[in-house]
């Protein structure tokens, strides 16, 4: 066990994960960090995913500190993040999906980590090796190369192949292409403290708290294995789900920029920008939303597209008024 106290809360969002959650609750409880804040937030699972996590907490004898929460309606991804950040207490937020498995020293490894970068690595992610619904090992690690591109900005190569780079805020691309691995993802409550939750609508997180993290400071990859990424039938991962995923890509690219363009706002607002700093990127955030809304528009015979366009509808007229947004729309259809 190790003697350094570390103010770390490690958040498991969980929802219909009854064959996995034994086993993820397990990791967080054996965690080598003393002593830790372990919060489980259920998203109103309607399979036995929350009883086997209060039998578990029942029946643990150790040291870490255990909060429970059932949500009393299923909320979706980004407000389950919301509603485990404001259960938490500690300065590093380590967050983990319900059918993952980290190892005992994933919660000490990113405080250390987060310790080395004097606190300004706001966002922290490692490798993780990929396993079956099983748990067999199917021998990839999700992110197979790591090359240094300038500065402090580098690019990852996806076990499929993808390529994507991990870059500084003042990049006109980090707006949407500064994504991490979320199933290893450890934050600062800073990035919560200073920005506010993320918009309910967004899809995932995985995009919008690294931009904030970079906006704040900085983002850190430690290429070592540290989660145990499960691949299944259910999950975003799976070939069950690609159809689905290539049809939101086009909404979350509205929806990211969207609420990176309301980060950068606050962040001038709190004197961490100047205005003369985000102009540009500010351009950026509704060019890639009007993109992403013509996409839509044109990929209306793909299944769902009611359903993404009138939520991207939903998020723009926050911003645009609307008369503007008519006539912007208006021309896209032509």
């Amino acid at each position: 066990m190790s003697s350094v106290f570390s103010p770390v809360s490690f958040v498991i969002v969980t929802y219909n994960q009854e064959k996995y959650i034994q086993a993820a609750f397990e990791s967080a409880l054996r965690q080598e960090v003393f002593p830790i804040e372990i919060v489980v937030t259920d998203d109103h699972s309607s399979d036995q995913t929350f009883e086997i996590v209060k039998q578990i907490a029942k029946d643990y004898r150790g040291p870490h500190k255990i909060i429970l929460n059932r949500n009393p309606k299923n909320l979706g991804i980004v407000s389950q993040i919301n509603r485990a950040v404001s259960l938490s207490s500690g300065e590093l937020i380590v967050g983990m999906a319900g059918d993952d498995i980290s190892l005992p020293n994933r919660a000490a490894r990113s405080y250390e980590e987060w310790c080395k970068s004097e606190k300004k690595a706001h966002s922290i992610f490692f490798n993780a090796a990929i396993i079956d619904s099983t748990g067999k090992k199917l021998g990839d690690q999700y992110i197979q190369d790591q090359q240094r591109i300038e500065g402090s900005d580098f690019q990852l190569t996806h076990n499929n192949g993808h390529k994507w780079r991990i870059q500084s805020y003042e990049k006109e691309d980090a707006i949407y292409n500064s994504w991490v691995l979320g199933a290893t993802h450890a934050f600062s409550r800073e990035t919560f403290n200073v920005f506010g939750e993320l918009s309910k609508v967004l899809l995932a997180e995985d995009h919008a708290i690294p931009y904030r993290a970079s906006i704040l400071g900085s983002i850190k990859f430690i290429n070592e294995i540290q989660v145990l990424y499960r691949r299944h039938e259910k999950n975003l991962s799976s070939s069950d789900f690609t159809k689905k995923n290539r049809q939101m890509e086009h909404a979350n690219k509205i929806l990211t920029s969207s609420q990176a363009l309301k980060d950068l706002e606050i962040a001038v607002k709190k004197n961490i920008l100047k205005n003369s700093q985000i102009k540009k990127l500010k351009e950026k955030c509704l060019k890639n939303m009007m993109s992403g809304l013509r996409d839509v528009l044109k990929d209306r015979d793909e299944l769902n597209w009611k359903v993404i366009y009138f939520c991207c509808l939903e998020n723009l007229k926050n911003i645009f008024k609307p008369s503007a947004l008519r006539l912007i729309i208006k021309k896209m259809q032509k």
